[in-house]
């Protein structure tokens, strides 16, 4: 085998040690760190959890996939419908923030009272039209990664 072939064979590997050891903190994640258009999300279902999707480009993947709760940096808690009416980012922002916040604290108390937090993947302009009116709220470790699966600690 040549040197340039165990190079190539090798790199895939280093990547996820690499990634492994990143110990850096979480970036602060709001109603802009995902929506419906995220490739992937449509999928998701509650308890599903989910790497960021940076890290699951990392790994060779476009979209973000189903994985392990422990290791992952996300998951899906619940799903809120919100109010209609016509299309405005802020205020769909603001009221998915709000009501997947309610959820949050039923299961796990105010954010700041633990090592979690939340975030809601609200609809996009273009769902919206649609008429998708559902947010999907999701918790997240602020120490990176889940140890234990965040729904069996509520």
């Amino acid at each position: 085998m040549g040197a340039m072939t165990r190079i190539v064979r090798t790199l895939p590997a280093l990547a996820l040690v690499l990634l492994a050891g990143c110990t850096s903190q979480p970036a602060v994640k709001d109603a802009s760190f995902i929506n419906v258009d995220t490739p992937g999300v449509l999928g998701f279902e509650n308890g599903d959890c989910f790497l960021d999707l940076e890290e699951n480009r990392a790994l060779g993947e476009e979209m973000l996939t189903t994985t392990e709760c422990v290791g992952a940096s996300n998951q899906v808690y619940t799903f809120v419908e919100l109010s209609d009416g016509p299309w405005d980012e802020e205020r769909v922002a603001e009221e998915a923030t709000a009501l997947c916040e309610e959820g949050f604290d039923e299961l796990w108390g105010k954010p700041g009272e633990s090592d979690l937090a939340f975030y809601p993947a609200p609809p996009s302009e273009r769902s919206w039209a649609e008429g998708d009116r559902d947010a999907m709220c999701v918790v997240y470790s602020l120490e990176g990664r889940f140890t234990v699966d965040p729904l069996e600690r509520a």
